[in-house]
């Protein structure tokens, strides 16, 4: 009797680690979505889920409270970047060198690649003022500049006339 109560045991615990394996798994697709209010309502949803996982769980709690931690950690990382981004295209949109410069990482690279042509070389920026030049070059484009996700992270596309070019 004493191996079959340790074998359920067993059992229940292996389910536990399933179920929060499960929950860490939701959290990490919550944060692959690009639509950040849409990223934003998963991450509600994996953290009430997370939550239930840790009441039903007790042993495992240390384990679900690391999950969400890591959740709201990506959400505020998430919510900063769109913050440099919005200062970013404000500062562009006012052609203000100065807040370009505030905004900018001192090491920042910009690589250029030849406007669409065909075979053109690419063209690296390096440094915060360099940046900031290149970008008031561009100035006159920021007003069809529209957030979105660039690789994951906030970032714009720029679209004239409907179609994106950059």
């Amino acid at each position: 009797i004493r191996y079959v109560a340790e074998g359920r045991q067993r059992i229940t615990r292996q389910r536990a680690d399933l179920e929060i394996q499960h929950g860490t798994w939701l959290a990490r697709q919550a944060e692959a979505r690009t639509e950040r209010d849409s990223v934003a309502a998963r991450i509600a949803a994996a953290e009430q889920a997370a939550a239930g996982f840790a009441a039903r769980i007790g042993e495992q709690t240390a384990t679900a409270d690391a999950a969400l931690a890591a959740l709201r950690e990506a959400q505020a990382t998430s919510d900063r970047q769109r913050e440099v981004a919005d200062a970013f295209l404000a500062a562009s949109r006012n052609g203000d060198f100065d807040a370009l410069l505030a905004v900018l990482d001192p090491n920042v690279v910009l690589r250029a690649h030849g406007g669409g042509a065909v075979g053109a070389p690419a063209e690296v920026l390096r440094g915060a003022p360099a940046v900031a030049e290149r970008t008031l070059m561009f100035a006159h484009l920021a007003r069809f500049a529209r957030p979105a996700l660039v690789n994951g992270a906030a970032g714009f596309v720029v679209t004239p006339e409907g179609r994106p070019v950059s």
